[in-house]
């Protein structure tokens, strides 16, 4: 029995270290992004950042309705494709879109009505119409962002991993010093700008060179299965209801410069989800069963090295926070325990997170979406609970932890029940 436990183990630790090799990339990319974007929160004051902050959640968010739920079913189709790895990219990318040219373009014109609304809301500051014309095209153009997704997840759903890794992290860098520099001279819309330019110049840039192209075979069979789509898009709806609900609740309860606190404590608490999302992408293929077999993740070694590198990721942030940027502790009030509270909301997010990627592989479709229901009915409770005995925004942070808790534990009930799916993952 140890000798066996012995080799699980190795086996773990040999295919934990492959794949923090074959993302590192992508995870060096997102970190070179939370450098530039936590140093810009000592570039701008902290009303200009919180402004930002939410409108980056905005932006961002409203794009990942489509763009999360469009990567984690294109890895899938994409290495479903025979000869994937032979056939150009672009040739991949132009099945899915010329399949799929109506969704993402209503994405884009619902990012278009979304974004402004959403963002005036939670800002809490009348815009002008310049304003909102500016931030309406900022939404639409946003919908390159599930674009870009769907190519980071192709190219990995294809077996090059390292070089979908590449592609994420290039993304992550681009973005990031276009906000910077958009922020900086422009405001928050122009740091909103600047924060798409990568997926718009490499979906611009993917189209004209499929336009000359040689002639490459058709592919026809990249499809999505129209119930995982569907469940995608209706759980990242109601997951980014839930988290513009928090953020109303903080700029309820603490105004504009609360929402710069929340900004800078959610930047170091970003950096914990970037394992579940990175290493998820790349084997969610794996984890369609538990079955033991040498070199692949089962769902509860996947789920135990997240929530591992998830809680020492947490650990570090803080400690960068601490050690690393004392003149952000100074200048933003409560920056601490705010971050203490985020941080550990935002491990059991990542958990969540993974196990949404075992019902995903599973087509437990209706679990990934009850558990996103949950979290949001736990969230309105807490933030009425909050706002009614007049506490701040540590405990509105508090509610962030607890729905995620929620989430984690209805989809791990289904997830982990014996029989729970069939070949074709339908409930049983």
């Amino acid at each position: 029995m140890s000798n066996t436990t012995s080799r699980r183990t190795d086996d773990v630790a040999r295919r934990t270290t492959h794949l923090l090799l074959v993302t590192a990339p992508g995870v060096a990319g997102r970190a070179g992004q939370f450098a530039a974007l936590v140093a810009l929160a000592l570039l701008v004051e902290p009303s200009t950042y919180g402004r930002f902050a939410v409108l980056q959640i905005v932006v961002i968010g409203t794009a990942s309705v489509l763009g999360s739920s469009t990567a984690a079913t294109v890895n899938g189709a994409a290495a479903r494709v025979p000869g994937a790895r032979e056939l150009p990219l672009h040739a991949l990318f132009w099945a899915l879109l010329r399949g799929k040219r109506r969704v993402f373009l209503s994405g884009a014109v619902a990012s278009a009505l979304i974004v402004p609304t959403v963002f005036t809301l939670l800002s809490g500051a009348p815009p002008s119409s310049s304003g909102l014309l500016a931030s309406a095209l900022l939404g639409f153009l946003s919908g390159a962002m599930p674009l870009g997704d769907a190519l980071v997840a192709a190219t990995s759903g294809r077996g090059q991993y390292l070089r979908g890794s590449v592609l994420e992290g290039a993304r992550a860098l681009v973005g990031a010093g276009g906000a910077v520099v958009g922020t900086v001279q422009f405001g928050a819309v122009g740091g909103g700008y600047g924060l798409i330019a990568a997926d718009v110049l490499l979906v611009v840039g993917v189209l004209l060179r499929r336009a000359v192209a040689p002639t490459v075979p058709e592919v026809t069979i990249l499809t999505l299965p129209r119930d995982g789509l569907l469940a995608g898009v209706v759980a990242n709806v109601v997951g980014q209801v839930t988290q513009w609900i928090l953020l109303f609740a903080v700029q309820l309860v603490g105004g504009p410069t609360a929402l710069g606190v929340y900004g800078v404590a959610n930047r170091f608490a970003s950096v914990v989800t970037l394992a579940p999302i990175s290493f998820g992408r790349t084997v969610i293929g794996q984890l369609t069963d538990d079955t033991a077999v040498e070199r692949r993740w089962t769902a509860r070694s996947f789920l135990g090295m997240i929530t591992a590198i998830s809680s020492v990721a947490a650990a570090v942030a803080f400690a960068v926070l601490l050690f690393g940027f004392p003149a952000l502790t100074a200048r933003y009030d409560d920056l601490v325990p705010l971050t203490v509270v985020l941080l550990s909301g935002t491990v059991a997010r990542a958990v969540l997170i993974g196990v949404g990627h075992v019902c995903v592989a599973r087509r437990l479709w209706r679990t990934w979406v009850v558990a996103d229901v949950t979290s949001l009915i736990v969230t309105t409770v807490g933030v009425i609970v909050v706002w009614t005995v007049g506490a701040g925004v540590l405990w509105v942070t508090a509610v962030f932890l607890f729905s995620n808790i929620a989430g984690i534990a209805v989809r791990a009930t289904s997830a982990f029940r014996p029989g729970s799916v069939d070949v074709t993952g339908a409930h049983r």
